[in-house]
């Protein structure tokens, strides 16, 4: 029996000895093409005396590593094939099939590259940034595939990608570029990067704005209070078209703000906030509020107080003196209706406060309705301050004294000039 190997052995060495010798040659790719990842190319070959029906096998060898596209494919000359990683400057292509046991192959002729291919990323602006007309501002991207010696051109839209207009042209690949923002404004602004040969090219990712810059006043510049005024207002205004973010922060603990900052759009152009100064006490007071914008952008309120008061006065014949209160049991307490010793020129409300020099010894409670509780604790002698204070902070103090012993309880009023009294102003 003859050996079917040894017979298709015997019918390729008859074919060569004819002159029908099988044989591929690979036609594409073959030294010199450059193909990107991720693109499709078009692998093709050409056959003499292989049949129809004989299954190719197309292999490529980076540098010295080899990988199968596919294992079979019919040999109808051609082979679409999607790149893939990784990158190399030196890839050939191996094209084969095996016909009677003997392999028939060829390998492409030159180097071909495999290259990442070019993009470009406009990475600023981004969508929605505020880019005000006069700036200087950074147009930034980054580039894959493209040397740093590329040319590049940049563009603007103003009407969201419908047109164009140049920024710069032949730009080098640096990554970024300085541009001093031109008018007119536009809602709805991009920027567009691309090569010269226009090969490649990006633009931003949604669109920005460019405006003409914010510009802050306030209104008015100086706010009078007088007397019983204590809420007025001001306006921050904002007369660009770029949005203002705005701040203020009093210097002193008198004035209260309702609104301390907060950001002006152009659909906005401004916002009235209240100013307090219930907390200030009578006299004549100028302050400046600087209101801050973006940068150095500044503006000025003065708050001009002229508050005329009286301080609380003791009531004629209510003048509080030294007391001596004895007690044989220390819990006893003496109770002193305050609002009856102190009164308001201005008839303002007066509020009371008390403290105890020792509360080891006296203890002090002033109560809702304006009495003061002198709480004896221990045998000793204290010093009790009451307070009177109005609503615009004014003041009088008076102190006594409270001696604590052993006696059957009874008060005795002490004389006037013992008594000290401490008023504010």
């Amino acid at each position: 029996m003859i050996n079917r190997i040894s017979f298709g052995v015997f019918l390729i060495l008859l074919a060569n000895s004819l002159g029908f010798a099988q044989s591929i040659m690979v036609k594409m790719p073959d030294g010199g093409e450059n193909w990107e990842i991720g693109s499709t190319q078009k692998i093709e070959w050409e056959t003499t005396n292989v049949p129809r029906e004989a299954m190719m096998k197309i292999e490529i060898a980076r540098e010295n590593t080899f990988s199968i596209i596919v294992s079979a494919t019919e040999n109808d000359s051609d082979y679409s094939w999607t790149v893939t990683e990784p990158a190399t400057e030196k890839a050939r292509l191996i094209i084969s099939t095996i016909i009677a046991a003997a392999t028939v192959s060829d390998t492409s002729d030159g180097d071909f590259s495999i290259s990442i291919p070019a993009s470009i990323t406009v990475t600023a602006p981004s969508r929605d940034e505020i880019w005000e007309i006069g700036q200087n501002k950074m147009i930034m991207w980054t580039s894959t595939g493209l040397e740093a010696s590329t040319l590049l051109n940049l563009e603007i839209s103003r009407d969201d990608g419908a047109t164009y207009q140049s920024i710069a042209t032949n730009v080098p690949n640096s990554g970024s570029y300085s541009w001093s923002v031109t008018g007119p404004e536009a809602a709805r602004a991009r920027i567009k990067i691309s090569t010269v040969s226009g090969s490649t090219s990006d633009e931003t990712d949604g669109s920005f704005i460019i405006c003409e810059p914010a510009v802050l006043s306030v209104e008015p510049d100086t706010l009078f209070f007088s007397n019983q005024e204590r809420r007025k207002s001001f306006v921050v205004k904002n007369t660009g078209s770029c949005a203002l973010a705005w701040s203020a922060a009093p210097d002193t603990n008198w004035i209260s703000l309702e609104r301390t900052d907060g950001t002006l759009f152009r659909d906005s152009t401004s916002v009235e906030v209240g100013i307090d100064v219930s907390k200030l006490c009578g006299g004549k007071i100028i302050r400046r509020l600087v209101i801050t914008g973006l940068a150095s952008m500044k503006d000025t309120v003065y708050v001009s107080v002229n508050i005329s008061n009286d301080r609380p006065e003791l009531r004629p014949g209510h003048n509080l003196g030294n007391f001596d209160f004895f007690a044989e049991d220390v819990h006893d307490t003496l109770i002193i209706d305050v609002a009856r010793e102190f009164y308001d020129p201005n008839n303002d409300r007066l509020d009371y406060t008390a403290r105890s020099s020792r509360p080891e010894i006296v203890q002090t409670l002033v109560t809702n309705d304006d009495k003061l509780e002198l709480i004896p604790l221990a045998l000793g002698e204290a010093t009790i301050s009451v307070r009177a204070t109005d609503s615009k902070c004014a003041w009088i103090e008076v102190t006594f004294k409270v001696t604590v012993g052993n006696r059957r309880p009874r008060l005795r009023r002490g004389r006037i000039p013992d008594a000290t009294l401490i008023v504010s102003g």
